[in-house]
């Protein structure tokens, strides 16, 4: 019945950006602080250093939340596993990370005034308030999301796939020497590479010689990259992978974005989101 909750969801951890989308939050909600005066702030004549204080008690709990936790749960926030359920989930931590500190925050400005008296009252109204508005935009909003993302990525992949015309013609050979270890050189041709995965410090470089063979050397993609000299088209569509879009049998889309797929290979290479536009031109228009 569920089953909608395990679909894919995209999640980035960029921290720069994060910081940077935390400040321009934070001074929005400044704005508005000092615009509208919530929470009694219009009977406080510090108004404004309040404000301040409301804002950059906002900007510490989303720097905890959205870069601290993520940076020391790496394993959690691994995209290739995040999805519509986890995404609700930590929506939901995040809601209640920002109801509860918000609400010490109140207090400290309150006890500050000398205006804070405890009551049960003062907490089911805070509680009331987040439940009112919080919960049902977050849950729309990233249901929303899901959908629109993934009817999106569908098309796209869609129309990928109507468009491109694979070529068969034979192609030159272009030899790439590649150093298994300091004993031992191999050259395969650049033209039956079907995909090459960066694993650290190390490569896989998934080829077709009458069927599908692997080989492992010690070298960066960036440096592969540099080397590959090929008629066709050797394309970095994700950081960890470079694809031959020679060899790609479809495309296939979801929340997260693009996923390319490879005959009798279980392995799905990613579209980095911000290159699925550039993708798609060359797959549409190089390969047509």
């Amino acid at each position: 019945m569920f089953e909608f909750l395990n679909r894919p969801y995209p999640f980035s951890f960029q921290p720069s950006r994060s910081f940077k989308q935390l400040v321009i939050t934070s001074l929005c909600v400044f704005a508005f602080y000092i615009s509208f005066k919530p929470f009694g702030l219009d009977r406080d004549s510090e108004y404004v250093k309040a404000s301040a204080f409301l804002a950059f008690s906002g900007f510490i709990i989303g720097f905890f939340t959205f870069i601290v936790i993520p940076f020391f749960l790496p394993k959690f926030f691994n995209e290739s596993k995040w999805t519509l359920k986890r995404k609700l989930i930590w929506s939901l931590c995040v809601f209640f990370i920002f109801s509860f500190f918000m609400l010490v925050a109140l207090i400290l400005y309150y006890i500050h005034n000398d205006s804070f008296h405890f009551s049960f009252k003062f907490i089911f109204w805070w509680l009331h308030i987040c439940l009112i508005f919080g919960v049902p935009i977050l849950l729309i909003s990233n249901l929303v999301n899901q959908y629109y993302l993934l009817k999106k990525h569908v098309k796209i992949a869609a129309n990928i796939n109507h468009s491109i015309e694979f070529r068969n013609e034979s192609i030159h050979k272009s030899l790439l020497e590649l150093e298994v270890d300091k004993f031992t050189k191999v050259n395969i041709d650049i033209n039956s590479i079907l995909y090459i995965e960066a694993l650290g410090n190390y490569l896989n470089i998934i080829y077709q010689k009458n069927e599908v063979k692997k080989i492992t050397i010690r070298e960066t993609i960036n440096n592969i990259e540099k080397k590959i000299s090929s008629p066709i088209l050797i394309y970095k569509p994700h950081r960890s992978y470079l694809v031959n879009l020679q060899h790609i049998h479809h495309i296939t889309g979801d929340a997260q974005g693009l996923k390319v797929h490879f005959n009798d290979i279980d392995n799905v290479i990613p579209v980095s989101r911000n290159k699925i536009k550039e993708f798609r031109r060359l797959a549409s228009s190089k390969m047509g």
